[in-house]
């Protein structure tokens, strides 16, 4: 994307962040959960080795003879387990979730991982959201299905959200649900910065942001 384009298209995402907040016009907050609201540091790459699926996994899975499915999916039972074993809290990730709840704004995990796997994550490190989406409850990011379920379930226009997430699948999903996408920038998020509407370096400066109405 063209650097002058891009600086352009940050700058009306920022505007309209500030006057969402400004306004209290805020009334939810999606967030993806691995590398967003959780860090582990557990690289992917090996087991997408001994996965032998080039692209999106779960559509890679999906696409496999049935014979072949529960072994892949045996494989990413170990890497989420795996992941929680080395989990902690992303930097900034309790006092964000505890600043929204004070605030009465709702809050929800949209992730690819299972439900259980993702409320299991929070609870284990003093964290809740008001609900979940994991991978079977809808079509997987970037599919909006899962965005649309929740802001449905409370209640909640599009314009009046913010989806929060470190990946392309996360701004992508945000999209096609009409949805502001905020990108917490990791070393992975570079390649994806041209796709976000906001970039923050930290979920503690997404916090300050939205304190400052």
């Amino acid at each position: 994307m063209d650097p002058e384009l891009q600086k352009t298209i940050k700058q009306e995402g920022r505007h309209v962040l500030d006057e969402l907040v400004r306004n209290g016009n805020l009334e939810m907050v999606l967030f993806d959960l691995d590398g967003t609201l959780i860090h582990s540091g557990v690289p992917f790459g090996p087991y997408r080795d001994r996965l032998g699926i080039s692209g999106d996994i779960l559509s890679g899975i999906g696409e496999l003879p049935e014979e072949m499915q529960a072994e892949k999916w045996a494989i990413i039972m170990e890497y989420e387990r795996e992941l929680g074993l080395h989990a902690k809290p992303a930097p900034g990730a309790q006092n964000l979730l505890a600043f929204l709840r004070r605030k009465g704004i709702r809050t929800g995990v949209i992730t690819r991982s299972t439900r259980d796997h993702a409320e299991r994550m929070l609870t284990d490190h003093g964290m809740t959201v008001d609900a979940f989406i994991g991978r079977g409850d809808s079509r997987p990011k970037p599919h909006p299905e899962g965005i649309h379920m929740l802001l449905d379930r409370f209640g909640v226009g599009s314009e009046r959200s913010i989806m929060v997430g470190d990946f392309i699948w996360d701004l992508l999903a945000a999209r096609n649900a009409g949805v502001l996408s905020i990108l917490v920038m990791l070393e992975h998020s570079r390649p994806h910065v041209g796709e976000a509407d906001v970039v923050v370096d930290s979920l503690e400066e997404l916090l300050d942001i939205l304190r400052s109405e």
